[in-house]
């Protein structure tokens, strides 16, 4: 009985795992159940199997060792708590380790799907774009076309503003021109039977607004041979300050011929010349100054220079011719002509 409780506290301490006594359990041991061989017989079995032999007795069989230190005994180790939660800490580890791969998988096609759909939508962006910028290359080209027309338009208007005006201006402007001479008998002083002639110089407005700052230069010359090709039409006289109104006519400077020298230009003995410039400017603001230049010859007188005029008896008449030179107006001038 005592070797059965000492091998019964041995199978005890064997089945006790070592972490047990470091580590206790917050729950109770359950008793380990330990199969051991068949109980040993009481004293009064002893006796009754020693008072009457068995058929067992009388056959050979093997050594008894019950009661001995030689006792085989048979040990079933079950698994402790510990290892149990062990191995179910290992298992939920084993399930969140297949859980987080399945997770990671299914994040990983998440993140593919996600990145096609952001292709997907990068490639509409970028043909979106290209759209866009075809769109608005057109309207670019749209807007050039409409500022290149309005462009035009606003050159058109303006030039049109451009013509009206100088159409006003060409029409309505002061255009002073030579308008001929007049000429008029004059008996000489102290000898009423002598004859010279006074000769004036005629300016003419023909436009529809008067002259500003307008002056007159006139002179003449009576030669005995042509002007030379190189001649400078000079002015002697100082200029005549004059005001010519729309339509209206000046005379200027006059010049005094005897009637010897116009019988002389007569014969074609003498050349007789004058010229003039008259410098102006209009009443519209912004022109430029006006100018306007003559030459002219007398080639013939008809009648008797030596005689009053009268209408009926002795009509005279001078024929001028213009000369070659000295005849222009405005931007056909040169102005250095006239030193």
């Amino acid at each position: 009985m005592g070797l059965a409780l000492i091998a019964a506290a041995m199978i005890l301490a064997a089945s006790v795992p070592v972490n047990a006594q470091q580590r206790p359990s917050h729950k109770p041991t359950p008793p380990a159940a330990v199969p051991l061989q068949p109980p040993t017989p009481s004293a009064g079995e002893l006796r009754n199997h020693d008072q009457s032999p068995t058929r067992s007795n009388q056959q050979p069989t093997t050594e008894d060792k019950r009661g001995t230190d030689e006792i085989s005994l048979s040990i079933k180790f079950l698994p402790s708590p510990d290892h149990e939660a062990q191995a179910k800490e290992e298992q939920r580890r084993a399930a969140e380790h297949g859980a987080s791969e399945r997770d990671l998988v299914n994040a990983t096609w998440y993140l593919a799907w996600f990145t096609l759909a952001l292709a997907i939508v990068g490639s509409g962006q970028i043909a979106l774009f290209f759209v866009q910028l075809r769109y608005i290359r057109e309207s670019l080209d749209d807007a050039k076309t409409a500022a290149d027309a309005a462009r035009n338009g606003a050159i058109a208007a303006r030039d049109s503003a451009d013509i009206s005006k100088m159409t006003m201006i060409s029409r309505d402007r002061a255009y002073v021109h030579h308008n001929g001479f007049r000429w008029i008998s004059h008996p000489t002083t102290g000898t009423p039977d002598q004859i010279f002639w006074r000769i004036r110089p005629r300016w003419i407005n023909s436009g529809n607004t008067p002259t500003r700052n307008m002056s007159v230069h006139v002179d003449y010359e009576l030669r005995d041979t042509a002007l030379p090709d190189d001649f400078v039409f000079s002015y002697e006289k100082s200029s005549i300050p004059a005001m010519i109104a729309p339509h209206g006519a000046i005379e200027s400077a006059f010049r005094n011929i005897s009637a010897e020298d116009l019988a002389m230009i007569k014969e074609g003995r003498k050349f007789f010349y004058a010229w003039g410039t008259a410098t102006y400017r209009d009443v519209f603001p912004d022109t430029p100054d006006r100018i306007t230049r003559f030459c002219v010859l007398a080639i013939n007188v008809s009648g008797d220079p030596f005689k009053g005029w009268h209408e009926e008896n002795n009509p005279l008449e001078i024929i001028f011719a213009t000369y070659s030179r000295h005849n222009c107006a405005d931007e056909d001038c040169d102005r250095d002509d006239a030193t």
